[in-house]
Parts: C-alpha cells; structure tokens; sequence
C-alpha cells in the first residue's frame, strides 16, 4: 500500500502555497490576507481527511 495517496499531495502543496504566500506578502506589504488562511486551514483540513481514510482502510 501507498504511504502517501493524491489527497496527500494535494493537502501538502495546498499548505505549501499558502506558507509561502503568507511569507512572501507580509514581507512586501506588511498584511496578512486572510484568503491565504483559508488556503492553509483547507490544505490542513485536506491532510486529516486523507489520514482518517487511510486509518480507515487498515
């Protein structure tokens, strides 16, 4: 069995971007936009769905 599924890829480049996107515009506006926080809140959400439905299948 596959350690990481396409949930997990997703969830990883979903918190990815948002990382990077909260790094990159608090160092050039100096604001935090909060669609970024979505981004990552979702990217999260992503990679404990796709944990529960691995810890499921076992």
């Amino acid at each position: 069995m596959k350690r990481f599924n396409m949930l997990h890829w997703a969830a990883f480049i979903l918190i990815i971007i948002a990382l990077l996107w909260l790094t990159i515009s608090y160092y050039s506006l100096r604001v935090i936009p909060s669609y970024a926080f979505l981004v990552l809140f979702s990217g999260v959400f992503l990679l404990i769905l796709a944990e529960y439905r691995r810890s499921k299948k076992k």
